[in-house]
């Protein structure tokens, strides 16, 4: 995301001049070009008579209400154009690109789309989330309805990435108080970086590594003298006495032959169990999101 482009002067509007072309004007054009530009697409319709094009530049081009059937796309790039109420159905696009296009309320069934091949510009954070929330989601019920799961992930990852810039928004018109679009927006990049919301395994399993890791130095440098093992109080923990007694308490395994016995260690013990509750929580969410579709 943010790819540098010449960015349309109006999200909703190509830049003038434009030719306006037909069906049967843009079926001649690709009979003698690879390239189209500043053109107003105006038939409901996209031309029959092109079933599949290859690479092919699309720049500064209105598809708007079009409606695209059993057409294929291989290895064309889309920039600056107009998708604005288009409907595909069936419709195939092969290691194509999309840079700063405007899919405003455009539909998808049934589609083969890569939702990492879509590109904006960082500016539009500020003025166009909503359209930008949309066309991943689209794309992630289109994924799910035709079971291609690895990019439902990738849709629902850039949709909970952009819906933070939504939140700043609806913060900037009043719609959120500055505490919830604060508390929404850093729960979401903790999930994020955490475990990726779900869809990165092994950021989660690294974080949990540092979790426990950074969890298991503080027991061991505040629970000497407050900890009793096998009954008996110690004044010094060893590593593994203090990773034994941190996973046991982080994955609710239970004291075990550690306990605590200090009112300290215990209220820590209260804090680190809250803790885990959490941890298993978005532990069970990341099995939901990869293994029960």
């Amino acid at each position: 995301m943010g790819l540098c482009s010449a960015m349309l002067k109006n999200f909703f509007r190509l830049d003038n001049p434009v030719d306006i072309f037909d069906e049967t004007a843009l079926v001649a054009h690709f009979q003698h070009s690879r390239d189209i530009r500043n053109v107003l697409y105006q038939p409901a319709e996209w031309p029959v008579a092109i079933r599949s094009l290859k690479n092919v530049n699309f720049t500064n081009v209105s598809l708007s209400k079009t409606q695209f059937s059993n057409v294929t796309f291989t290895e064309c790039h889309f920039r600056d154009c107009l998708f604005i109420g288009a409907e595909f159905d069936h419709v195939e696009f092969h290691r194509c690109t999309f840079i700063n296009c405007n899919p405003h309320k455009a539909r998808f069934n049934d589609c083969y789309l890569d939702p990492r091949t879509i590109s904006f510009d960082k500016s539009y954070r500020d003025f166009a989330a909503n359209v930008v929330l949309h066309i991943y989601h689209e794309l992630y019920e289109n994924a799910v309805n035709s079971r291609q799961y690895h990019w439902s992930a990738a849709a629902d990852f850039a949709f909970r990435q952009w819906r933070r810039a939504q939140t700043a928004y609806d913060y900037k018109q009043g719609r959120l108080t500055k505490w919830q679009a604060l508390s929404s927006n850093i729960a979401s990049y903790i999930y994020e970086y955490s475990a990726g919301f779900g869809h990165r395994p092994l950021r989660f399993i690294l974080s949990t590594l540092a979790c426990f890791g950074c969890i298991s130095i503080v027991n061991s440098l505040a629970l000497p003298g407050s900890i009793a093992i096998n009954g008996r109080t110690v004044e010094e923990l060893t590593v593994i006495d203090s990773i034994f007694y941190s996973v046991s308490m982080l994955t609710a395994l239970g004291f075990s032959s550690i306990t605590p016995v200090s009112a300290g260690a215990k209220l820590l013990a209260v804090a680190e169990a809250f803790l885990g509750i959490g941890w298993l929580g978005i532990y069970t969410a990341l099995l939901v999101k990869r293994f029960i579709r």
